[in-house]
């Protein structure tokens, strides 16, 4: 019942199949890590670039056409596609400006109505306090 010793200088069969399963873990450990921070510095290097930006549509328009203009440059656009592009851009930041103009005086409307029902569940002391945070976010959307 018990297994032959092996040879001398020769390792069991167990203990080579312990050894193999340990190094097929390990590889594939680091591998793994290998390959994730790879991947999350990648990632992490891109939401860096926009964290510290605004939005697109919060952007000028001059920092909107420097950024088509870059982008051009990238795709090398011919002068035809250039202009072709700018026209769409144009007809849709018309359409865009339409649409928040039938859409802004809702939004302002709901917002307002939510911010006063809010206020009606809250004590003094709360509205006071919620008073000063929306006073201190307004300061800090101004110095932006």
């Amino acid at each position: 019942m018990n297994d032959p010793a092996p040879p001398k200088g020769r390792i069991s069969p167990r203990v080579l199949a312990v050894l193999v399963l340990v190094a097929v873990c390990a590889f594939g450990v680091v591998a793994g890590v290998a390959l994730d921070r790879s991947c999350l510095r990648r990632h992490a290097a891109f939401d860096g670039f926009y964290r510290d930006r605004p939005p697109y549509s919060a952007r000028s328009e001059g920092e909107r056409r420097e950024h088509w203009n870059r982008l051009a440059k990238r795709l090398q656009l011919t002068p035809m596609q250039s202009v072709a592009i700018d026209s769409i851009l144009a007809q849709q930041g018309r359409q865009l400006r339409d649409s928040r103009k039938e859409f802004e005086p809702r939004m302002w409307s709901i917002m307002k109505m939510t911010r006063e029902r809010i206020d009606s569940t809250l004590t003094p002391d709360q509205k006071a306090l919620l008073q000063k945070l929306r006073q201190e976010r307004e300061m800090k959307r101004d110095r932006r």
